[in-house]
């Protein structure tokens, strides 16, 4: 069985290997017909977290609502997944209030989700009625197009059995809205393609589960360096926004080179050590010098060009081996 990294770059390998409907073409991630950067996987990625705390917010209220209408006696009761959440539930939310406030501990809701978010690695998650009256309101699919994996199905099963049956349909897409409302992204068909990911995202942190692995609520990792390292010019980290691996950069007073940490190479070259990082940024060094000391408008715009086909070739080498 193939092992995949606990990171962005094993996720986009999880995902071209497990959607059907899913390849690379250099810096394009293809689902399906619908073309997106490869950056826009990571970025799903890293927000990994926040948008997995929101699922289990919309499970919780998906329990909650509809153990509220069975136990008011509501004999439609198995419909209210059809029929929530939905934005017109503004106009109910003091009737919403009073209801999950009654109900919150009764149901068992908050010990429901305490057993999913254990399974999904989330340290210090909690939910509230409150947050649950607002996760009413959120205009999209319902709550019985929520994806609902076997690990999540069995824990649910032990407080609300008869919620994972009506929870078994066809169509595992509710969650396209929330993923598109989160990464502010409303192009045609994104929606769709945002459904399929993020499932795979839950089947990706879930295999991890067992083996303890990482934690989804972390989504930054800090570089510690050496401090008995050279007293020499370091570069200077950060983000540049042309995707460029570096940029001339004024360090110490003096003319230094700016490093694009989110950049695979730079991530490639901080992990062999301070060795291989120094080899790097001596040779950076000196290419920045160069571009700083031309003095031609058009001499330095081509060295601004090789800069960027120079980073955007690396890019595509290190996508097809990290």
């Amino acid at each position: 069985m193939k092992q995949y990294l606990p990171d962005k770059y094993g996720f986009k390998d999880y995902l071209l290997d497990n959607l059907t409907d899913a390849r690379q073409e250099e810096l394009i991630f293809w689902k399906k017909n619908i073309p997106m950067p490869v950056d826009l996987i990571y970025g799903i990625y890293e927000k990994r977290g926040i948008l997995l705390a929101k699922y289990l917010d919309h499970v919780g209220t998906a329990f909650l609502y509809t153990y509220v209408q069975r136990a008011k006696g509501d004999r439609d009761w198995k419909s209210a997944p059809k029929n929530a959440p939905e934005e017109t539930f503004k106009d109910k939310r003091a009737e919403l209030n009073s209801d999950f406030k009654q109900y919150y501990k009764q149901s068992q809701v908050e010990d429901m989700l305490a057993t999913l978010a254990d399974v999904f690695m989330l340290e210090g998650y909690s939910c509230t009625a409150e947050r649950m009256v607002e996760a009413m309101m959120h205009q999209g699919k319902k709550y019985q197009r929520l994806y609902i994996p076997k690990a999540a199905d069995e824990r649910i099963h032990v407080f609300f059995p008869e919620l994972c049956a009506i929870l078994k349909q066809n169509q595992k897409d509710m969650f396209s809205n929330v993923v598109a409302d989160e990464l502010q992204i409303y192009r045609m068909g994104f929606a769709d393609a945002f459904a399929g990911i993020f499932n795979k995202l839950i089947d990706f942190v879930l295999d991890f589960y067992q083996k303890g692995i990482f934690n989804t609520s972390h989504t930054t990792i800090s570089i510690i360096q050496d401090p008995s390292a050279p007293d020499t010019l370091r570069p200077e980290y950060g983000v540049i926004h042309d995707g460029c691996i570096w940029e001339p950069a004024y360090v110490q007073s003096a003319v230094g080179v700016k490093l694009n940490e989110n950049h695979p190479f730079v991530a490639a070259v901080l992990k062999g050590g301070n060795q291989s990082e120094a080899l790097v940024s001596s040779m950076l060094q000196v290419m920045s010098e160069i571009e700083y000391k031309t003095p031609r408008d058009t001499e330095k715009k081509l060295l601004e060009k090789f800069r960027q086909e120079v980073s955007r070739e690396l890019r595509i080498k290190m996508e097809s081996i990290l």
